[in-house]
C-alpha cells in the first residue's frame, strides 16, 4: 500500500465522487480508477460501491476509513515538520573549526553576518581533523578553514585564500627563552617540545616534522595533545615549549612567539564542491568582500 492510494481513498470519501476526488489530487479519473482499484485488489475488498444507485463507501470501507484518515494526518504532519526543519536548515550555516585556533581571521565575520543578515543562524562546530574533513565530504558543515586537507579530497574541495598562518612558540613564563621576542628553528633544537596530536592532527603533525628537518633538526617532542588548552596546560606543568601554528592575530598573546625562520602556510577556506546551498554562497561572497579590504584575494 503507498501514500498515494491512501490520499486518493481519503480524497474519494471526502468527495464521494471520482470526478471529483481525481481533481483534488491533481490526476486524471482513469488514473484515480486504477489507484482505488489496485488499493482494493491488495486489500481483498470492495471500498467504494460503483453502483449508480447508490454509490458511496462499503461497509469495509467506512470500517477502514479512519485508519485511512490518521495515516493520511500522520504523513501531513510529517511533511509539514520536516518542512520547518528544510527551512531552518535552509537558513543555517555551519561553521567547522578546529580547537587550535585559525578561526581569528575570521571570526569578526560571523557577528557582522547575522547582524546583516538576522534570518540566518550561525553555528559553529568544533573538530579534530578526523572528524572535521569527514564533516566537510559529507556536507554536515557548510566550511572550514585551515592551512592543509588531506590529498585524496583536493579535487572535491573549493578554497579561497583568507590569509596566512605561521609557526609559533608558547613559552612558559619561567623558561629561559621567556621574554624573547623572535625565535629561529634553530633555537629550538633539542629543547623539549609540546606538539598537538599526530593522530588528531596527521597533517599539522607531520608538516611540523618535516619544517624542523629541512632545517637539519630532529625536533625534540616529548609529549602530544589533543587540544590547544592541553597544550598550554602541559607547557606549564613540564616547562616545555608548545609548538603550534598559529594565525597573525596570535601576536596579542604575550607569551606567543613566531619562528621567524619557518615559513608562513596559507590558511584558506575550504567547501565541498558539492556544496551549492545559497546561505553557504552569501557568506564566502561576504567574507571575500571583508577581507578584500585586508588582504588581496
Amino acid at each position: 500500500m503507498t501514500i498515494h492510494q491512501v490520499i486518493g481513498f481519503c480524497a474519494l470519501a471526502k468527495h464521494k465522487s471520482f470526478t471529483k476526488a481525481a481533481s483534488s489530487i491533481y490526476i486524471s479519473q482513469s488514473a484515480f480508477s486504477r489507484l482505488i482499484a489496485s488499493l482494493e485488489d491488495e486489500l481483498g475488498v470492495k471500498l467504494y460501491s460503483r453502483d449508480y444507485s447508490a454509490p458511496g463507501l462499503t461497509r469495509e470501507g467506512r470500517e477502514v476509513l479512519p485508519y485511512f484518515q490518521e495515516i493520511e494526518d500522520s504523513y501531513r504532519s510529517m511533511n509539514e515538520q520536516l518542512e520547518r526543519i528544510r527551512q531552518i536548515d535552509k537558513n543555517k550555516l555551519v561553521i567547522g573549526v578546529f580547537n587550535f585556533g585559525l578561526v581569528d581571521e575570521i571570526s569578526g565575520t560571523f557577528d557582522e553576518f547575522q547582524r546583516l543578515n538576522p534570518q540566518i543562524k550561525v553555528e559553529v562546530q568544533e573538530h579534530n581533523s578526523e572528524s572535521m574533513f569527514r564533516a566537510l565530504e559529507e556536507e554536515k558543515i557548510d566550511f572550514t578553514m585551515t592551512v592543509f586537507v588531506p590529498e585524496k579530497l583536493s579535487n572535491c574541495l573549493s578554497s579561497f585564500r583568507i590569509g596566512e598562518s605561521r609557526w609559533g612558540a608558547i613559552i612558559p613564563k619561567n623558561h629561559p627563552k621567556a621574554g624573547l621576542k623572535t625565535l629561529t628553528a634553530a633555537d629550538l633544537a633539542g629543547e623539549p617540545l609540546i606538539a598537538l596530536s599526530s593522530s588528531e592532527y596527521p597533517l599539522i603533525y607531520n608538516e611540523l616534522v618535516e619544517s624542523f628537518k629541512k632545517k637539519g633538526i630532529e625536533p625534540n617532542i616529548i609529549r602530544t595533545t589533543k587540544t590547544m588548552q592541553g597544550m598550554y596546560a602541559h607547557v606549564t606543568v613540564e616547562n616545555a615549549i608548545g609548538i603550534t601554528i598559529i594565525s597573525p592575530c596570535a601576536t596579542a598573546a604575550s607569551d606567543m612567539v613566531f619562528i621567524e625562520d619557518m615559513p608562513p602556510e596559507e590558511i584558506k577556506i575550504f567547501w565541498n564542491k558539492k556544496n551549492r546551498r545559497p546561505v553557504l554562497y552569501k557568506y564566502l561572497d561576504f567574507v571575500r568582500r571583508h577581507l578584500g579590504e585586508i588582504y588581496s584575494i
